[in-house]
C-alpha cells in the first residue's frame, strides 16, 4: 500500500502545480482585460447612436449641384409712419379758449402687399455631407395714403389735417391746418446670403438644416408729406407761415450692413414626399447709413416758397439685429432614375427688423430743428413659393 502511494505521489504533485498555474493564468488575463486602455481607440459602433446620419438630397449625376427660385408676396409695415391727425375742433385754430373741446384720430399708414422674388444656388461636398450656397433676396414697395380731412359738426365746426411731423397731434397752432393731405413711402430691400449647411436625421421621419454664415443688406427709404390748403377751410390761419398753399416734406435714407447669421430649417416628414417645414434664422447686421437728408417748406398760392426745415445727417453707424421665422407645406421626389431632384414648397413667414426707420419727427413750429429719430421696427410677412432643382 505504502508502494502504491509513493509511485502516484509525483503525478498528484505535477497536477497540483499544473491547476495552479492555469487558475492564476486566468486571473491575470481578467485583470488585464478590466484595466482601462487610455490609448486604444474607442469601436466605431460605440460611436454611431451620437451621429446624425445626412439627410440631404444625392442624385446619380456627378454634379451634384442645386439651384432655384422664390416668389414673394410681403407686406412691409414700419411704425412711426402715421400720415397726421384729422382734428375737429369747437373754436378757431388760431384762438384756443378755456374749456374750448379739440379732438382728432391719428392717419395710420396704408400698407399693402408687393411681389418680389429670390434665387439661389448651391453646391454639395464630400466632406461630411455639407453644402455651400449663395442666395439674393430682392424686395422693393411703394404704399400711398391720403385723406381729404374731417366732417365738421354743429358743436365742433372747425376741422382740418395737421402734420404730426412738426407739431403734437391735438395742437390748434396756426399755420399748420389743412384741407388735404398725403403720403408715398418708398421702400427697397436687397440681401445677398453666403452660408454653409448640413442636413441630418434627428428621428426617422424629422431632419434638420443647420446653417451658418454671412450676410450682406441694402436698404433704401424714402417718404414725401403733401398736406394741401385749398381755402376751403371755415377758418383760414392770420399768422405763422400758414394760409393757403402747400406744405411738402421729403426725408430720404440707404444704408448697407453686413454681419453674420445663423438659422435652423426643419422637416417633418408624412411620406410619399410631403413633409411639413418650420425654419428660422437670426442675423446681426453692422449698418452704415449713407446719408439721411430731411426738407421741409411751404409754397402759397402767390408762388412764394417759405423753407420750413432742411437737415442733413451724414454716416450714421448702428447695429441691426434680424430675425425671420416661417413655416409651410412642401413636396419633393427623384426622377429619372434619381438622376433629378425636384421639390416645391409654400411657407409663410414673419420677419423684424429693429430699429430701422431712419425718418425724423419734428415736434416745434418754433425750433424748427428740434426733432428725435422714432427708431420704429420695420416688420414684414408674407408667403414664399420656392422651387428648387437638384442636378
Amino acid at each position: 500500500m505504502l508502494n502504491v502511494f509513493s509511485k502516484t505521489k509525483p503525478w498528484m504533485l505535477a497536477s497540483l502545480l499544473a491547476a495552479t498555474s492555469v487558475f492564476g493564468q486566468t486571473k491575470s488575463d481578467n485583470s488585464d482585460r478590466c484595466r482601462p486602455k487610455a490609448c486604444e481607440p474607442m469601436p466605431a459602433m460605440q460611436l454611431m447612436p451620437a451621429y446624425n446620419a445626412p439627410a440631404r438630397i444625392d442624385v446619380r449625376g456627378s454634379w451634384d449641384i442645386y439651384a432655384g427660385g422664390s416668389f414673394t408676396y410681403w407686406q412691409a409695415r414700419q411704425e412711426n409712419m402715421e400720415l397726421g391727425a384729422s382734428v375737429v375742433s369747437s373754436v378757431a385754430p388760431a384762438v384756443p379758449t378755456a374749456g374750448s373741446i379739440v379732438t382728432g384720430n391719428v392717419i395710420n399708414h396704408d400698407f399693402a402687399y408687393k411681389p418680389g422674388f429670390k434665387v439661389f444656388a448651391g453646391i454639395n461636398f464630400d466632406h461630411d455631407a455639407w453644402d455651400a450656397y449663395a442666395e439674393y433676396t430682392w424686395y422693393y414697395g411703394t404704399t400711398t395714403t391720403s385723406s381729404n380731412g374731417p366732417a365738421q359738426t354743429t358743436t365742433q365746426p372747425y376741422g382740418y389735417l395737421t402734420p404730426l411731423d412738426e407739431i403734437g397731434p391735438l395742437q390748434p397752432i396756426a399755420g399748420s391746418e389743412f384741407s388735404t393731405a398725403s403720403q408715398k413711402w418708398r421702400l427697397k430691400m436687397q440681401f445677398l446670403d453666403t452660408a454653409m449647411a448640413r442636413t441630418y436625421y434627428v428621428g426617422t421621419k424629422l431632419t434638420f438644416r443647420s446653417i451658418f454664415g454671412a450676410r450682406f443688406a441694402w436698404f433704401t427709404q424714402s417718404k414725401k408729406q403733401t398736406f394741401i390748403n385749398s381755402g376751403n377751410l371755415l377758418v383760414t390761419p392770420t399768422s405763422g407761415s400758414g394760409g393757403t398753399g402747400t406744405l411738402f416734406m421729403h426725408q430720404s435714407f440707404s444704408s448697407w450692413g453686413a454681419g453674420l447669421m445663423a438659422g435652423l430649417n426643419t422637416n417633418w416628414n408624412f411620406g410619399e414626399g410631403f413633409r411639413m417645414i418650420g425654419n428660422g434664422s437670426f442675423d446681426l447686421l453692422y449698418t452704415r447709413v449713407q446719408t439721411t437728408n430731411t426738407e421741409g417748406k411751404f409754397t402759397n398760392t402767390a408762388g412764394t416758397t417759405q423753407t420750413r426745415s432742411a437737415l442733413r445727417q451724414p454716416r450714421p453707424d448702428f447695429l441691426m439685429p434680424h430675425m425671420n421665422i416661417e413655416m409651410g407645406f412642401g413636396w419633393g421626389s427623384y426622377f429619372d432614375c434619381s438622376n433629378w431632384h425636384i421639390d416645391f414648397a409654400a411657407t409663410y413667414g414673419f420677419q423684424v427688423f429693429w430699429n430701422a426707420n431712419l425718418f425724423r419727427q419734428f415736434h416745434s413750429t418754433t425750433m424748427r430743428y428740434s426733432s428725435h429719430m422714432p427708431n420704429g421696427n420695420l416688420y414684414v410677412h408674407g408667403l414664399t413659393a420656392t422651387m428648387r432643382i437638384d442636378f
